[in-house]
């Protein structure tokens, strides 16, 4: 069974975790210490890998190092193991009240070119939140919900995000890079067979196959470095 934390999109997950940091605060539940903005993550308390759920109940804050270290162990009860003996000689820190520096990230690509993977790579490395017009809370048709939802993003002299963005041509990119004033485009491509390969493997239902075909020759076509 596909794991539904896994099935989850940026916005989501980041969602679940802001609602672990109002109910717990910004102290990691494996070390004890403070977490400042922009380490923190989303620890299960009982694995999934071990059928913890997604529920509040089951969630709590941790830095990044201390969330990768655990692993799939439990983090409460007797199988719980202690991260770091700093926290019995060290006095918890009181989270920096600087913001993080403002970083929204584009990524642009064709289908197949991996925007999902290193969308969702850039947003457990360094706490950004993913906005993509496929994920299931959009409209799926690009329409006003997305564009509004990137406009509050340009608008943010804080935001972390990345956002995913076909941008095959130049003007394309260009406008939706003045939108969410990013702060850096990448264009993430590969040539035609390997990018069908992708494609395949991945096997999506929708849309089919046929028009994902079609789209990675359009944008190749398209395509404007």
């Amino acid at each position: 069974m596909t794991d539904s934390y896994l099935r989850m999109s940026g916005a989501q997950r980041r969602r679940l975790l802001d609602q672990a940091l109002a109910i717990r605060g910004w102290v990691c539940c494996l070390c004890g210490l403070s977490i400042a903005p922009g380490d923190e993550s989303l620890q299960h308390i009982v694995p999934r890998s071990k059928g913890g759920t997604n529920s509040l109940e089951n969630l709590a804050p941790a830095h990044r190092s201390c969330n990768s270290s655990a692993g799939n162990r439990p983090t409460s009860g007797p199988a719980a193991l202690i991260h770091s003996g700093l926290a019995y000689f060290t006095r918890p820190i009181m989270p920096r009240t600087t913001p993080m520096p403002r970083r929204v990230v584009l990524l642009c690509g064709p289908p197949g070119a991996g925007k999902t993977t290193e969308a969702h790579r850039l947003a457990d490395l360094e706490g950004l939140t993913i906005y993509d017009a496929d994920d299931e809370e959009w409209d799926h048709t690009h329409g006003a919900t997305f564009t509004a939802a990137l406009t509050r993003v340009g608008a943010d002299p804080h935001a972390r995000a990345v956002v995913i963005s076909a941008g095959a041509t130049r003007t394309a990119r260009d406008t939706q890079a003045m939108r969410i004033k990013a702060t850096e485009v990448r264009i993430l491509t590969e040539d035609r067979t390997t990018l069908v390969h992708r494609v395949r493997t991945r096997n999506r239902p929708h849309p089919p196959m046929r028009q994902q075909i079609a789209a990675i020759d359009d944008w190749l076509r398209r395509f404007e470095p």
